[in-house]
């Protein structure tokens, strides 16, 4: 103990030597500690910018997948089918002429709320209604033969032709499907938004009912211009379609000699969205 006091009591240069020493230890110790720190502050930033567009796309498919889920449209046409039969006596033998005319009305939109039907109006554009607006393009539905209305003494083919195309009937690309892109959201906190936390989302239909929505964040970009924090999600979904038909028969008698039958058949499209899967993309 008494060496030690000496020492540092000691007019040598030896002491002052141990405290450069010992200074330049805490000067390097400090500046790596000071690095980490920094170092770590900008990875924890990191790390909040990418949690923050990691939730944003993530809240942005779970929405999206429930408002879908409860997404309910209802497609109705009609064909009305008129007999008149007219009864005409040639040499005391009755004789029956029989002319049939054939009226077809184009599908009438309704949304199914609750079980009640809520009329919509089909003549939309993509940034109206985007599931009506890919449900009614004639790439891949016959939504496009099915528009107008005739009246003719021909059965009209368009009644009876599915909703969607057979893959027969279309082309190398319009199996991939249909495309709207570039469709922006944003991610709310009550009433605002919040900044930096938009999504944008592209939806996809195929012939065979499948939606395909890509969600990714609004990307920003460093000072160089390069895109930074980038995320994005699929949410796939199956469009299900249930047909229902309904008929009836009302017989009228015009006079003596002439009847009408008029026979109205109305198809029913349910269209309802089930969830399969979300995954990073």
């Amino acid at each position: 103990m008494g060496a030690i006091s000496n020492k540092l009591k000691s007019n040598s240069g030896a002491t002052l030597m141990m405290a450069l020493l010992f200074f330049v230890v805490c000067a390097v110790t400090g500046s790596m500690i000071l690095l980490g720190a920094t170092t770590t502050a900008g990875r924890l930033e990191g790390m909040k910018a990418s949690d923050q567009n990691y939730y944003a796309v993530r809240s942005a498919a779970k929405f999206i997948e429930k408002q879908l889920s409860n997404e309910h449209i209802k497609a109705k046409e009609k064909l009305i089918i008129e007999e008149t039969t007219v009864t005409t006596i040639e040499d005391e033998v009755p004789k029956e002429e029989v002319t049939t005319s054939y009226t077809y009305e184009k599908p009438v939109f309704y949304h199914v709320v609750n079980g009640s039907e809520q009329l919509i109006n089909s003549d939309v554009r993509s940034e109206d209604n985007i599931l009506l607006y890919l449900l009614t393009n004639s790439s891949i539905t016959n939504y496009g033969e099915k528009t107008s209305e005739s009246n003719s003494d021909t059965y009209p083919d368009a009644f009876s032709k599915d909703w969607f195309k057979s893959e027969s009937d279309i082309s190398d690309e319009a199996k991939e499907g249909i495309t709207v892109s570039d469709t922006e959201i944003s991610v709310k906190n009550g009433s605002e938004d919040i900044s930096g936390l938009k999504v944008k989302m592209s939806v996809n239909l195929k012939p065979s009912g499948e939606l395909s929505i890509k969600l990714i964040n609004d990307i920003q970009e460093d000072s160089a211009g390069l895109a930074m924090n980038e995320y994005s999600m699929v949410l796939k979904m199956q469009c299900n379609k249930t047909v229902t038909p309904h008929e009836s028969t009302v017989t009228e008698n015009i006079s003596e000699d002439e009847k009408k039958e008029t026979t109205t058949i109305t198809r029913e499209y349910d269209l309802t969205f089930t969830p399969i899967i979300i995954e990073k993309a």
